[in-house]
């Protein structure tokens, strides 16, 4: 602090040196922190697909969320990446994805559809 009693001078946040990453540490052999490790997962062939992934659709048209959560699964697990992802990730994606195709085709069947606010 100033002697005029203003906050000027002195350490700035954020001013110094920046730590070194971890990995640089560990290459070097010095002592590192690891904040989190990995939790030990067991990850499943495939988990059962929720009830409301295969609902009847009210149009009649085919939800294909069922589908595409077990492609997304078993493409996850090809790859070793399905414990780095929840189940409820996966269903959320398949959801959203098999909406989408549902619009999409709605779209290509029927056309846009929309009324002008003034004009009709």
């Amino acid at each position: 602090m100033a002697k005029d009693g203003s906050g000027r001078g002195g350490a700035r946040p954020g001013a110094g040196r920046k730590p070194k990453a971890l990995t640089e540490k560990i290459a070097e052999g010095r002592p590192a922190e690891v904040m989190m490790e990995p939790a030990e997962l067991e990850g499943v062939d495939v988990p059962p697909v929720k009830d409301f992934l295969k609902s009847p659709q009210r149009s009649g048209r085919e939800l294909v969320a069922e589908e595409v959560y077990n492609e997304t699964y078993v493409w996850l697990k090809a790859r070793g990446c399905e414990k780095l992802v929840t189940v409820q990730m996966v269903e959320q994606y398949a959801m959203s994805v098999s909406r989408w195709i549902q619009c999409e085709e709605i779209v290509s069947s029927t056309g846009f559809l929309a009324k002008h606010p003034t004009t009709g």
